[in-house]
């Protein structure tokens, strides 16, 4: 250090103070506060040097328990299967779950998973016999290798509520047992086969493909033909779409209801006359707020048809307070009325030959 103060004035030299006086007493005075503080600084780097000791200390103490209690746990485990590298990476954590894994770590085939869901879809083409559904397979049977009679078709038709003896593809009539074939595996049906260019009556192999299963009744809107699906389903639009039109007539029975809510609510209801099966009256509705052309189901959408004609007004009524508009549909060959409410638009047209009062009557009986 003394050296150091000895050549402290050629160090000076190269700084600000190199023209300034520097006298023995103030050589004195710097070497005194040097001293002082060399060993303050002496301090300070004793302690600094035992706190880094102890904080490595502490360290290495840490990572000698994790790699204790880790090698406690378990070692990783290696990928043993031929043909393919080995992983040290462990096992996921349950909390830590990928979108491709279930609970248990597992990898989900996705691929699997779209086959399993497409399993579950029930066939197109079916007869619903014991619990299952039996899927057309395509083939034609020959009456000679019918055996014994095992069920029967009781309905031909696509429903919500499906039941024993539904089909879609053949019409009510026995169901047999084929000879050489497992009965719980392959049955057969009277239906239409196409042979040699042309459709005829033959018998059509059916395979058991998946079990039936009961939908959920609240999920259920659409409905037909079945009074208690049909009256399930109306009691679900009614909860989803608020008050709407239904014909409310003692001498005519609900038989198909649709409901949709795209671009807005729209309602669609069939009502067949009891005392004659073969007239109906049919009822279209969709919200004020949609515009026609959004609902395919209206007389007024052309649904991209070139030869698409505008229908044509022929008269005006008021009915029980609605305002009622008469139109001559060229596009179906018929008419249809229509009545702007306050927030329903409605379309109605009529099967069979009806009488002006009868008409008159159902359009008054229009009521939410």
């Amino acid at each position: 250090m003394e050296k150091r103060l000895e050549n402290l004035r050629n160090e000076l030299n190269d700084t600000l103070l190199k023209e300034a006086e520097f006298a023995i007493t103030s050589k004195q005075a710097v070497l005194k506060t040097v001293r002082k503080n060399g060993k303050t600084a002496n301090r300070i780097s004793f302690w600094k040097q035992s706190i880094n000791i102890g904080f490595t200390a502490v360290l290495f103490a840490g990572l000698l328990i994790f790699a204790v209690s880790h090698v406690q746990q378990g070692t990783p485990k290696m990928n043993t299967m031929s043909g393919d590298k080995a992983s040290t990476e462990p096992n996921p954590s349950p909390s830590k779950v990928t979108a491709f894994q279930d609970v248990k770590g597992k990898s989900k085939d996705s691929t699997n998973d779209v086959v399993n869901k497409k399993e579950s879809q029930p066939p197109a083409f079916y007869v619903v016999f014991d619990g299952y559904y039996y899927e057309k397979t395509g083939d034609a049977v020959e009456e000679n290798r019918l055996l014994d009679k095992i069920g029967e078709v009781k309905r031909i038709g696509d429903w919500k509520i499906v039941r024993e003896g539904d089909s879609t593809e053949i019409p009510p009539g026995p169901l047999y047992s084929v000879k050489d074939m497992d009965s719980k595996e392959y049955i057969a049906g009277k239906g239409v086969i196409y042979e040699d260019g042309e459709n005829k009556a033959g018998y059509l192999l059916f395979k058991r493909a998946i079990a039936v299963q009961k939908p959920d009744p609240s999920k259920i809107y659409n409905a037909k033909n079945d009074p208690v699906e049909v009256k399930l389903a109306l009691e679900n639009v009614r909860q989803a779409a608020g008050p709407f039109y239904e014909l409310v007539e003692k001498n005519v029975e609900p038989t198909f209801v649709s409901y949709s809510d795209k671009n807005g609510k729209s309602i669609t209801l069939y009502y067949r006359l009891i005392t004659r099966a073969d007239q109906y009256v049919f009822i279209t509705q969709y919200e004020n707020k949609m515009k026609n052309m959004d609902y395919p189901a209206s007389r007024f959408a052309s649904d991209g048809r070139k030869d698409f004609n505008m229908p044509r007004l022929i008269d005006e009524y008021v009915i029980e307070g609605l305002k009622w508009a008469y139109y001559d549909d060229l596009n179906h060959g018929d008419h249809f009325y229509v009545s702007y409410g306050p927030e329903w638009t409605l379309e109605v047209s009529f099967q069979g030959e009806l009488a002006e009062e009868q008409i008159s009557t159902f359009l008054g009986n229009l009521n939410k």
